[in-house]
């Protein structure tokens, strides 16, 4: 571990002198250690834009140091860097005597993404220093030299890439779009890159559209790109622009669910690969969002299916309750059916017997007879207690409707 000590103003004077990461190149510490020492002790930084107005004679303005009479000793702690000799890229043992590589690759630092964050995002800064951006490119890994061969292609005249077989483009490849000048760069970043989330254990997966980082079903893309200034050629007497590339890389990880973006970009004063721990951070973050994203939607999905089994439950107990109101509904009626039957028959019956005890039975003779025999009969086939061969329910319920107005003429018992 190294220690660097400096006096508060006199750090708040170095770092408005001259830019925050040359400051740190000086001390030979990371610079965002430095920026923690000043957020820390309440050291006010410049921004990009102090630097690039006072580049270009612009007026600027210096934040005051607040309470500047506060004068202490600013220690500063950070590891000590593994010598130049060593650090290479990919699959290669930067700390042979330590073996920290054969560590990332026994899956030491594989994370569980499902536990609290500070588990394993301690470990972000050991990482990125086990897999540094390498300045030349030696990984073996297929997708690096797709890739390669990918870009090679893209770079070839239409006319010839006509005459090509179409098997010869690679259908996998990492998602740069940058110029020939920056692309060994960008293959070296992203190869580092692989290299750190592997260690992860999360999964680079690259395809014709895209390419994402993903662990546990969480998937984030992620591109290199090259930053374009827009200038106007000399040559041309028309307002016409043309787009240039700047030489300035930049990382974009995508939360897919929304579209939005993290940026990470070189600037005058710093390089993306001094910014590894930030890009890991980035990719961790949108991940976290993604995740709590799903988790949302899987927690709304299961509320709707749970109000969706709650309405089936009330439509089904409505519709057995409707059910059991229409059984005994139709029960009652046909107790009322059967006791007017009932009624009618033994009404029927009192009116054949007086029929037959009457005067006028004697003197019409086997006129009645057949009168009080057929009334009989009649009670007999609507009376509930007896059973027809011929007619059903229906029919015999249809017939006491028709008698009933006019039984209901006919004298009661």
């Amino acid at each position: 571990m190294r220690h660097i000590e400096i006096k508060r103003v006199e750090l708040y004077s170095r770092i408005w002198e001259k830019a925050l990461s040359a400051v740190a190149q000086e001390y030979d510490i990371p610079s965002r250690f430095l920026k923690e020492a000043c957020v820390r002790h309440n050291i006010p930084t410049p921004d990009s834009a102090y630097w690039s107005k006072l580049k270009f004679g612009k007026p600027v303005e210096k934040k005051p140091l607040p309470h500047p009479h506060k004068n202490p000793v600013i220690t500063v702690t950070c590891a000590d860097k593994p010598p130049k000799e060593q650090v290479v890229s990919g699959n290669q043992d930067i700390h042979p005597g330590r073996g920290t590589l054969k560590k990332a690759n026994a899956g030491a630092f594989k994370i569980d993404f499902d536990s609290a964050n500070g588990t394993w995002r301690r470990n972000i800064d050991e990482v990125v220093r086990i897999f540094p951006v390498a300045q030349t490119l030696r990984s073996k890994r297929e997708i690096i030299r797709d890739t390669r061969e990918f870009h090679r292609i893209s770079e070839l005249p239409y006319n010839e890439r006509l005459k090509m077989p179409g098997r010869m483009m690679p259908k996998e490849h990492l998602d740069i779009d940058v110029s020939k000048d920056t692309f060994s760069r960008a293959l070296c970043i992203f190869d580092s890159i692989i290299s750190i989330f592997e260690a992860f254990g999360c999964k680079v997966d690259a395809s014709s559209k895209e390419t994402v980082i993903s662990i546990n079903g969480v998937k984030v893309p992620i591109a290199i790109s090259e930053k374009r200034k827009r200038v106007k050629p000399s040559d041309s007497p028309y307002s016409v622009y043309e787009y240039s590339f700047t030489g300035m890389l930049k990382i974009t990880v995508t939360r897919n669910f929304s579209f939005r973006t993290f940026i990470v970009e070189d600037t005058e004063f710093s390089r993306l690969e001094e910014k590894m721990d930030k890009v890991v951070l980035k990719i961790f973050d949108a991940m976290q969002e993604i995740k709590d994203w799903q988790a949302e939607c899987d927690q709304r999905a299961k509320d709707l299916k749970r109000q969706e089994e709650l309405k089936r439950q009330e439509l089904l107990q409505a519709q057995e309750l409707k059910k059991r109101k229409e059984d005994e509904l139709g029960r009652l009626l046909n107790i009322i059916r059967t006791l007017r039957r009932y009624i009618l028959a033994e009404k029927i019956r009192h009116y054949a017997t007086e029929v037959a005890g009457s005067d006028a039975c004697g003197e019409s003779g086997d006129k009645a007879d057949v009168f009080v025999s057929e009334l009989e009969y009649l009670a007999r086939m609507i009376d509930p207690l007896a059973s027809s061969e011929l007619l059903d329910s229906e029919d015999i319920d249809a017939l006491a409707d028709s008698l009933f107005s006019i039984t209901s003429c006919l004298p009661d018992k």
